[in-house]
């Protein structure tokens, strides 16, 4: 499995048909001449090779795994991963808000000027959103974010409307209405009724609305049909920036933190400075068949076989140094890191521990590099450790010449013992594994 960075090997009979898998933890112990049949574990319900990547990461999620079998009828097919998933649905779709991204407006208004339809876009920008996410912190603004998308999608007709993701707190929606019913759908957006009179804290926050497009009148000759729709995009966009002046147009409450399932994110005792960090539904979901995102992986086991090796590495515990004394027991270790610093790209750290994969994932929007691999560090601890929970209060990096000390200040549920704890290490290889390495010693910490 090492060897092909597998997870598991999907067992088979005679007839290539699913009957069992094995991972790391089923090996670990095992005789060398054990035969497969007897350490072999059940295999989940399998995916069918022909369902969308969308749904397949759907039931990741459903099932709180990190890896499902793939089958094409009754015959073993491969694994597909958390992992190899990401980079599909980065591409088109927004797993905190469940839109997609910007391409799929550029790619449904260029089909539809295509085939002379006329367009209007609406750019929608929520007011003092930085402010706001570092007065309450990344978590509750996230929850803002998705309350406004949950908003937006009740008043569109996914017959005429696309709505995305276009940014941090924006976004878009492309109409085939004409300028009139834009106008109309424009208000209302603005009326956000009982659905969103919720419980808040501090002031409501409000978006903006900037609109253009809609009043062509005669047909389009010689023109280049994408940069028409990024020219209508970027002047809906110059429009909402023009608005800025006049706010409410639309409101989104912010949910209480009193409850005791809401994370809190502003830290009690800080212990060093704040980081100044500051179409329609059928369009949203990933046409590419999970045949495209599975695994490479060797010829499956079949029962007969005999294991000739199982070899398991001790893991190396890192050292850390915290300003508060670490737990002595086995570490989990941060396995991959995948970031970029593009707004709208998706962060991944896959954590392991005891044998066992598990990966987090952030949206990179409003967040640092390094906030997202923290974040992303701490969703990953949280499926690792039941009913746990960790929250991000701030990471700071520090530069002295050469040297980088990464602080990060940690609020950590573990055990049912709330936590405060701020973490230190100075970073003397990889800097993005080192933030996650901070994340992991302020969550162990006693």
């Amino acid at each position: 499995m090492d060897g092909y960075k597998v997870p598991a090997l999907g067992i088979v009979d005679s007839e290539h048909r699913l009957i069992g898998w094995i991972t790391a933890v089923e090996l670990v112990g095992a005789n060398v001449s054990t035969k497969v049949r007897d350490v072999m574990a059940n295999a989940p319900t399998p995916l069918q090779a022909d369902i969308t990547i969308r749904d397949a990461a759907g039931e990741l999620v459903k099932s709180d795994v990190d890896y499902l079998p793939v089958v094409k009828g009754d015959r073993y097919f491969a694994i597909v991963t958390a992992r190899s998933l990401l980079g599909k649905l980065r591409e088109s779709y927004d797993p905190m808000t469940e839109l997609p991204w910007s391409d799929a407006l550029r790619e449904w208004g260029v089909d539809k000027l295509e085939h002379n339809a006329e367009i209007a876009v609406l750019f929608i920008d929520l007011d003092h959103f930085g402010s706001f996410n570092k007065q309450y912190g990344h978590v509750i603004g996230d929850r803002v974010i998705q309350r406004a998308a949950e908003h937006i999608k009740t008043k569109i007709d996914p017959t005429q409307d696309i709505l995305v993701r276009y940014g941090g707190d924006e976004f878009a929606i492309a109409t085939i209405r004409p300028r009139e019913e834009a106008e109309e759908l424009m208000n209302r957006l603005t009326d956000y009724g009982e659905g969103l009179a919720v419980d808040h804290i501090g002031p409501p926050v409000t978006f903006t609305i900037g609109i253009y497009g809609g009043k062509r009148t005669k047909m389009r000759h010689d023109i280049h049909i994408p940069s028409n729709v990024d020219d209508l995009v970027n002047l809906a966009s110059r429009d909402c920036l023009a608005k800025k002046e006049g706010f409410g147009m639309a409101v989104v409450q912010v949910p209480q933190r009193e409850s005791e399932n809401a994370p809190v994110a502003v830290a009690t005792t800080p212990q060093s400075p704040d980081s100044d960090t500051g179409g329609p539904a059928a369009s949203a979901v990933p046409t590419e068949r999970l045949t495209q995102a599975t695994v490479p992986e060797p010829d499956p086991v079949v029962s007969e076989e005999i294991v000739s090796e199982a070899v398991v590495e001790d893991v190396v515990e890192p050292v850390v140094e915290t300003q508060a004394p670490v737990a002595q027991t086995e570490a989990p270790v941060i396995e991959t890191i995948q970031a970029d610093d593009e707004p709208g790209s998706l962060t991944y750290v896959v954590v392991k521990y005891a044998g066992k994969l598990a990966v987090g994932v952030s949206p990179k929007m409003g967040h640092s590099r390094a906030e997202s691999i923290a974040i992303a560090t701490g969703k990953a601890l949280e499926k690792t450790f039941a009913e746990s929970r960790v929250t991000i209060d701030s990471v700071n990096i520090e530069r002295a010449g050469s040297t980088e000390l990464v602080t990060a200040r940690v609020r950590a549920l573990r055990d049912g013992v709330e936590r405060d704890i701020t973490a230190q290490a100075e970073a003397n290889g990889d800097l993005d594994d080192t933030v996650g390495l901070v994340v992991i010693s302020a969550f162990l910490a006693e």
